[in-house]
């Protein structure tokens, strides 16, 4: 789920703004929606972690990467930059900005992969500092940074690996 959410505009952004988070265009009414549910359900998820509530933790985690996945779907920055480049430009920002975000919120439950994405930003910390200030500001920043292409996140698992794991982990 947040692999192919990276992968998919990891490299519509290579492909088509030369692999650097695009200038250009101003968030619509679709960004605008999108910040105002992910406000909430940060919030939501930073309840979560100050409770210790780490299975509904990883829930919110997924559950906003379902949203990432809905917005990038619906705003087909692929589709966009046939037309209209500018309105590509802002839903790749924003998605890139997304990504970036989910990754962040994502690692205390999966550090490694979250840690692959944010070095792709060129994040260096060993902990990332959690989302501060107006997500819509988030979302919309870092025009013109590079991003290192990001190879498939997660490996796929064989039948035979998924045997061995349910032999040696199931009930």
């Amino acid at each position: 789920m947040f692999g192919n959410l990276v992968n998919r505009i990891v490299s519509f952004a290579h492909r088509a703004f030369d692999g650097r988070i695009p200038e250009g265009g101003a968030p619509d009414e679709a960004e605008h929606l999108l910040a105002r549910e992910l406000e909430q359900r940060i919030a939501t998820l930073r309840r979560h972690h100050e409770a210790l509530e780490f299975r509904a933790a990883a829930a919110a985690t997924r559950a906003i990467w379902d949203v990432a996945n809905a917005y990038l779907q619906h705003a087909a920055p692929w589709t966009a930059i046939k037309s209209d480049r500018l309105r590509a430009a802002i839903v790749t920002r924003t998605a890139l900005n997304l990504v970036r975000t989910c990754a962040v919120l994502a690692w205390s439950i999966v550090p490694s992969l979250s840690e692959n994405v944010l070095h792709a930003f060129g994040g260096e910390d060993a902990a990332p500092r959690w989302p501060r200030g107006p997500i819509a500001d988030l979302l919309d920043g870092g025009a013109g940074t590079a991003i290192a292409p990001i190879g498939p996140l997660v490996e796929k698992i064989s039948p035979e690996r998924a045997s061995h794991l349910a032999a040696r982990f199931g009930p």
